[in-house]
């Protein structure tokens, strides 16, 4: 592709997410700008957005620390949500550039690398396909060609016409780049009566469950003088010879643990479960 000084510069104002700079170049030209070639596109996507944090570290100009150190490190890690953003009036975009901007959290940055005013034409598809970006519509929506060209390479695009509709879905979207959080529910401890050595199963515990209940698909934690000895699962959990899914307190049950097999009179068990909960972005 061929550019002229102007245009190369506005070319890398808008991959670097610079919005003043493709304005200067619309309001200059009196046109979009096009990117054709995908796979160029991407190449120079991705120097500018490389150039970009490299320039971000060295304007720090700060003596490298531990601290610092680790920062850079959590920064790389952070995930980051791109957008192509259309809008039918420079107000509105004004208005989202700055609502969308402030969606940066601690864990996942929004990034804009492309805004401008107008319907969403196959440039803006085709760089979003470059970026692996999603292309918002406010007021305006795709173009047939546009359309065509998100539908071969699997681009999302969404129009909206209400504001608050527009940012909830990114918040949303921005949550599901975060991995889930693991939660542990603690669902009942027992105490080890007594112990039996059986042939071929090995160490089975006597326990009478003092609170809660004890599941054999649970999680444990065996503690002795209040220190954990081991964290594993239940291997199997029998009542009265039968094999049984949960024992509840006040009841007297057998056990055995996966993998362990010194326990002793007097441990505590602790169970639990581990559930995935969705996490939400959090405020940087």
């Amino acid at each position: 592709m061929q550019y002229n000084f102007d245009r190369q510069q506005a070319i890398e104002a808008l991959l670097n997410g610079d919005p003043s700079g493709a304005a200067a170049f619309a309001q200059k030209w009196h046109r979009p700008i096009s990117v054709e070639d995908i796979r160029q596109a991407a190449d120079v996507a991705e120097t500018r957005r490389q150039a970009r944090r490299d320039k971000e570290l060295a304007a720090r100009n700060t003596p490298t620390t531990l601290a610092s150190l680790f920062d850079d490190i959590e920064e790389s890690k952070k995930k980051e949500l791109r957008v192509v953003v259309k809008a039918d009036a420079a107000g509105s975009l004004e208005v989202l550039q700055k609502t969308i901007n402030d969606l940066t959290s601690q864990d996942v940055r929004v990034a804009i690398i492309h805004s401008a005013v107008g319907g969403i034409n196959s440039s803006d598809v085709t760089l979003a396909v470059a970026s692996k970006a999603t292309v918002i519509g406010f007021h305006v929506i795709a173009d047939s060609k546009a359309r065509q060209i998100a539908d071969d390479n699997g681009v999302d695009i969404r129009s909206y016409t209400i504001i608050y509709e527009l940012l909830d879905e990114l918040k949303l979207a921005a949550a599901g780049m975060l991995e889930p959080e693991t939660r542990e529910n603690v669902i009942g401890h027992a105490e080890v009566k007594a112990t039996f050595q059986i042939t071929k199963t090995g160490t089975v515990a006597g326990l009478r469950v003092v609170d809660g209940l004890v599941r054999r698909d649970a999680f444990m934690r065996i503690t002795r003088d209040s220190n954990i000895l081991h964290v594993g699962k239940v291997g199997s959990l029998r009542r009265f010879k039968e094999d049984v899914k949960e024992v509840r307190e006040g009841f007297e049950c057998g056990l055995t643990v996966e993998n362990f097999q010194d326990i002793k009179e007097g441990d505590l068990m602790e169970f639990y479960l581990k559930e995935k909960v969705p996490r939400k972005a959090t405020a940087s």
